[in-house]
């Protein structure tokens, strides 16, 4: 009960709801993108570094013993809340962010080797690194799969509804029609290839000195080629090498992460706007849920507050994200720290962006189809068929074909007898006649069954994240 409290107290100080209001929905990305994640993280950088300069394959001919490497690896383990403390006690004294991390591991060891941890770097060689294995951790193991977990819902919503056949609006008027499948596939294809680059996008670090030219491991150890170690060391971690940077890497991978997801976010946003414009025009609606209260002054209402959930936090993930896009790619010569402190803000963005995925997945598991309004209002627009006619028409060859209808009914109230007459006085072929004087509303949607099945067959495996 009194950890209950305590949380309830904390949300309702929190500065930011991702820390507040909706911190339980989002808790998981603390692992990553938290004060905590850094730090430990570049205790983890600043140890693999050790291993990689003293393990049993030295690059600089020292090893050290393997109770010195066992010990480092244990206090990354068992790092606690208590050692967080204590680093940041270190951190007020110091007013640096990284040191701290050299003098704890320092504490730990003989000092034989101590003066090997940080050897040859630069504090932003431990952030740049850590920043970007948090990044990939997370990547690895909830951004794709929730971005896919999406698809798999909307891929679900597209097969049920291939069949569903609507009326499309073009500039907010009557046009040809489709079907809700074909809608849904649409934003399947979209999402797809977001979710592809953002899975094929690398994620780059750099270790090289304080102004990117080895400078002190050259010194230290001239005969070694700084360059190969350097990539060596990147690339074991699973990272992609920045060949040549100043003191900080350029943050260029991070800003094609935003810039993409900040494009997804716009075709999220597109589709949670389709979906509540076809609430309002009766299309879906939604399932009621027990308990619930829709408006505090109208009891009938059932708000779309999950679609509206998505699409405010989807616009603040554009918008930080362009800013980090525009932000990150610049300093001042060698260095400068306002990308620090704005990097400390990287969780803001998918903390929205895991906040908006999960209201959407919500709303979409409540829509239902309002079938019988549907098929009234199809039968209630024989004008879209003009299109149909006038293209048979064309066909035919019949001279200002398409001019013919445009007479016949732009701005005009018509109905399948006025179609009719047009089809019947025209000289064309009797099999067209036939075939398009049968033609219904309802079955004007071309190849739009063929287009959710094509789209949703192609997708069957795009839950494995295959290239």
């Amino acid at each position: 009960m009194k950890d209950i409290q305590n949380n309830k107290i904390s949300q309702a100080f929190a500065i930011s709801p991702l820390d507040g209001r909706y911190y339980e929905q989002i808790s998981f990305l603390s692992e990553f993108f938290s004060e905590y994640a850094l730090i430990k993280s570049r205790i983890y950088v600043e140890i693999l570094w050790f291993h990689f300069l003293l393990g049993k394959d030295s690059v600089i001919g020292i090893k050290a013993d393997q109770n010195t490497h066992k010990r480092l690896d244990n206090y990354f383990e068992d790092f606690s809340i208590d050692e967080f403390l204590k680093f940041k006690q270190l951190e007020s004294k110091l007013r640096h962010d990284v040191k701290p991390v050299e003098y704890l591991l320092k504490d730990i060891i003989d000092e034989e080797y101590r003066e090997f941890l940080h050897f040859g770097l630069t504090s932003e060689d431990v952030t740049n690194i850590a920043y970007a294995i948090n990044f990939k951790n997370y990547r690895e193991r909830f951004l794709l799969s929730n971005i896919d977990e999406l698809l798999k819902e909307l891929k679900k919503i597209a097969i049920s509804s291939k069949d569903i056949v609507i009326l499309g609006h073009t500039h907010g008027q009557s046009a040809t029609p489709s079907t809700f499948g074909k809608e849904i596939a649409y934003y399947i294809e979209r999402i797809s290839k977001s979710l592809k680059i953002i899975k094929g996008l690398p994620i780059e670090a750099k270790l090289n000195g304080a102004v990117g030219n080895f400078a002190a491991l050259k010194v230290a150890y001239p005969e070694l080629n700084w360059m190969n170690e350097s990539a060596k060391f990147i690339e074991s971690i699973g990272l992609k090498n920045s060949k040549v940077t100043k003191q900080i890497e350029p943050h260029d991978w991070i800003c094609r992460i935003c810039n993409e997801l900040s494009i997804l976010s716009s075709i999220i946003i597109d589709l949670c706007k389709d979906i509540w414009l076809y609430g309002l025009i009766n299309y879906l609606k939604q399932k009621p849920k027990e308990g619930e209260i829709g408006s505090s002054t109208m009891p009938h209402k059932i708000n779309p507050i999950d679609f509206e959930n998505c699409w405010g936090n989807m616009e603040i993930v554009i918008a930080i994200s362009q800013f980090f896009a525009r932000k990150l790619p610049v300093t001042f010569l060698q260095r400068d720290l306002s990308d620090s402190t704005v990097l400390r803000n990287l969780g803001l963005i998918f903390g929205h962006f895991e906040l908006g995925l999960s209201a959407l997945k919500t709303g979409l598991s409540k829509i239902v189809f309002n079938r019988q309004y549907l098929e009234e209002e199809l039968e209630s627009h024989p004008e879209v068929l003009a299109e149909a006619v006038q293209t048979i028409l064309r066909k035919n060859r019949i001279k200002d074909g398409y001019e013919i209808l445009k007479e016949a009914t732009r701005g005009k109230e018509i109905d399948y007898e006025t179609l009719h007459k047009i089809i019947e006085n025209s000289n064309i072929n009797l099999n067209d006649k036939k075939r398009i004087l049968k033609l219904k509303v309802k079955d004007y949607i071309g190849e739009s069954t063929d287009i959710t099945e094509n789209i949703c067959k192609e997708k069957e495996n795009f839950g494995k994240l295959k290239e």
